[in-house]
């Protein structure tokens, strides 16, 4: 992803506004590049990638009166992620953003990726 996206950079003349802009481009893909692999476990770099919404709000998902989803909108933030990136919506947990704080946020992940078999 960082070689797809450094080929874009260097191929297109408008990538950067000025100076100021090309540096911090160049320092986020530095860091990109220092910390990535805290992230992703090595044995899963190559796959299996799973497709996520990263806007996962619930006025995006419609769903009929027995609660069923017939459709999802929005899509255009939906990207393909290695299964250590996959995130769950802080509203599945029943509290504010601002209150996941301590142990709730940690559990609440870990309680919603062993429901979710990848």
């Amino acid at each position: 992803m960082l070689a797809l996206h450094d080929g874009s950079f260097l191929a297109h003349r408008d990538a950067v506004f000025d100076a100021a802009d090309c540096r911090g481009q160049m320092a986020a893909r530095a860091l990109l590049r220092t910390v990535s692999h805290f992230y992703i476990s090595p044995e899963r770099r190559a796959g299996p990638f799973h497709v996520q919404m990263t806007d996962v709000h619930a006025s995006n998902i419609l769903v009929d009166d027995d609660w069923n989803i017939t459709c999802l909108i929005d899509l255009e933030w939906i990207c393909s992620l290695p299964a250590d990136m996959i995130s769950v919506p802080y509203w599945l947990t029943g509290r504010g953003i601002d209150e996941l704080v301590g142990t709730i946020l940690p559990s609440s992940t870990r309680s919603a990726r062993r429901s979710w078999r990848f």
